[in-house]
This record gives C-alpha cells, structure tokens and sequence, in this order.
C-alpha cells in the first residue's frame, strides 16, 4: 500500500454565536484539512490550524510523502521533518500528516 494522493483544503466557517478565550474573542472558526488516499482506496484525515495562505507551503510538503507506505510512519517523519525543519509553518505539514 502507498499514499497515492494528498488533498490540502482551508476550510473557515462563521460560527452563531461568538466565544472568546484568554487571547481574544471570535466569530470564525478556520482549520486546514488533508485527505490522505492510499492506492487501495482507503482515505485518512488530518488537520491543523493556520492562515489560508500557509496552506500552498503544507501543499508542497505533503506531496514529499507520496509514494511511502502509510504504515511507516517513522521514515514518512523523518523524511518531512528533515525537509523543513527550520520552517515552523511547514512543521503543521508533518504534524498534520
């Protein structure tokens, strides 16, 4: 099995009623979602947050991990890692992963 695939979506939506926390208050809600699919066809999700425009960044990353095996998740980190380990943003990427 190997992922096939890496879809990078920015997804924000209002929220009915706004809420804050101890650093601010907000009417939006915003994540950053990848579907990840396998040539089997199974899918996976994860997800972080961010701003719409880290999501090209991620997008580029991600696609390092096309082509591994998904059940290797130590070599599919080393090998993000290693390719963007002085890039905070980029790090969301091999999080999210």
């Amino acid at each position: 099995m190997r992922i096939e695939r890496i879809e990078v979506r920015f997804v924000e939506a209002e929220l009915d009623k706004p809420f804050g926390w101890s650093q601010r208050w907000t009417d939006v809600r915003s994540v950053i979602v990848l579907k990840v699919t396998t040539d089997d066809g199974i899918v996976g999700w994860g997800e972080t947050y961010g701003s719409q425009d880290s999501v090209p960044g991620i997008a580029t990353v991600a696609q390092i991990a096309v082509g591994e095996d998904p059940s290797h998740i130590g070599k599919i980190w080393h090998k993000l890692h290693r390719a963007v380990y002085q890039s905070h943003v980029l790090l969301k990427a091999v999080r999210t992963l």
